[in-house]
Parts: structure tokens; C-alpha cells; sequence
């Protein structure tokens, strides 16, 4: 359910049209940054585990859609999204995780969904 944005994505560097299956605001979470976060925690040295949420990036669908337009204009009024938004906060706490390793790397929305769309085109 979650992933239909990044399948927008897909569909959009295919020259697909797509339609997100959810709206609302929700957090999103650019995977290099998962990834770097990730390294940066396997460097620190601590004692006992955490649990901690990553602090992706806070946007309404309909900016998600405006950065896919944006990245991939061949698709603009053929990515669409429905109006429920999920049944999750809209954001998380993310305070935690930074106190434990440090400044976590931040992707902008729109830089995260043109670096996905042209990693899609890359691939076909």
C-alpha cells in the first residue's frame, strides 16, 4: 500500500500513467539516506539497543505528485492520488535517533523523487 508512490515513480519514468492509491500528508523516507544512517549507527559505539523512528520528509501526496510532474514532465496529469490519506500519523518522532548518532543525512522531496525517476530510467 505504502509503495504506490514509488511505483508512481516507476510509472512515470516508463510514461505510464499511475494512480496513488492513498492522499494525506505523510513521511517519506529517501533510501541512500536509510542506508547512510544506517553506517553512521554501525560506527557508533553504545550500550544496550534503541528503538528509533527515521526522520524522513513531512509532504502532502499532492506534493509528491507535483515533484513527479516536476522530475518527469512528460507525465504531468497522468499520476493521480486518491483523497483518504492512511490511517498513520503524518509524522513521526525523530528527535531520538539523531541524539543517538548524530545529524542524519536529508534528502529534499523533490531532489529524492528525480534521483528515483532517473534511477528507474537508468534501469529500463
Amino acid at each position: 500500500m505504502t509503495s504506490t508512490p514509488t511505483q508512481a515513480m516507476a510509472a512515470a519514468a516508463r510514461g505510464e500513467s499511475f494512480a496513488i492509491s492513498y492522499g494525506g500528508a505523510a513521511q517519506y523516507d529517501y533510501a541512500p539516506d536509510v542506508a547512510r544512517s544506517f553506517v553512521l549507527a554501525a560506527d557508533r559505539v553504545s550500550e544496550g539497543a534503541g528503538v528509533y523512528t527515521f526522520p524522513g520528509v513531512q509532504a502532502p501526496m499532492a506534493e509528491v505528485v507535483q515533484a513527479i510532474e516536476a522530475a518527469a514532465p512528460d507525465a504531468a496529469g497522468r499520476i493521480t492520488c486518491a483523497d483518504e490519506p492512511l490511517p498513520f500519523p503524518p509524522e513521526l518522532e525523530h528527535v531520538g535517533l539523531e541524539q543517538a548518532i548524530g545529524p542524519v543525512p536529508h534528502t529534499a522531496l523533490a531532489d529524492g523523487v528525480r534521483e528515483t525517476i532517473e534511477t528507474f530510467r537508468a534501469a529500463l
